[in-house]
């Protein structure tokens, strides 16, 4: 069985069909967390499972594979996979596009007040003009990110692939 997916996006999904039922495959990955020399740390939680970087490897920018089974009929299952940040790491960075844009619109509005108004909006303008620098620039950081953690990603699609073929 293969895993087929196309280019690491920043957050990838792909699916993955398992000719096995969806208890038994759920009952696996609870067997493999409870193996000692287990390399990949993995939650499970009814039909949901997280695998993670363990501590030494993990970096600010490493990846999780969430994978949600879903059963199909008695003999068949789904595995619904998203390639992601830690959580903490993607609401900051969410938190951060909320703040620019904020930022963007409120001194849009005072830009338009003053040119309408026929006062000089040039340093409500400026700001506007560095909020989009800053939505570029979060941008590329992503990017960045999504390149250091392409190895890390490749590795849990793999370990990813053992489970299911094991």
């Amino acid at each position: 069985m293969t895993i087929n997916s196309n280019e690491i996006i920043l957050r990838p999904r792909f699916k993955v069909s398992v000719p096995e039922n969806h208890l038994i495959l759920i009952e696996r990955f609870k067997n493999i967390k409870k193996e000692i020399n287990q390399k990949y740390i993995s939650k499970v939680v009814q039909n949901y499972i997280l695998l993670d970087i363990p501590e030494d490897n993990n970096r600010f920018w490493s990846p999780q594979l969430e994978l949600r089974v879903e059963p199909i009929d008695d003999n068949n299952s789904e595995l619904k996979c998203l390639f992601g940040p830690k959580g903490i790491v993607w609401t900051f960075f969410m938190f951060l596009h909320f703040i620019c844009a904020g930022v963007f619109f409120v001194f849009f509005v005072i830009t338009y007040a003053n040119w309408s108004l026929d006062k000089t909006y040039l340093i409500p303008l400026s700001i506007c003009l560095s909020m989009i620098l800053v939505w570029i620039t979060l941008y590329i950081v992503g990017r960045i990110g999504k390149k250091l953690a392409q190895s890390q990603m490749r590795e849990l699609r793999n370990y990813l692939q053992q489970v299911i073929d094991s």
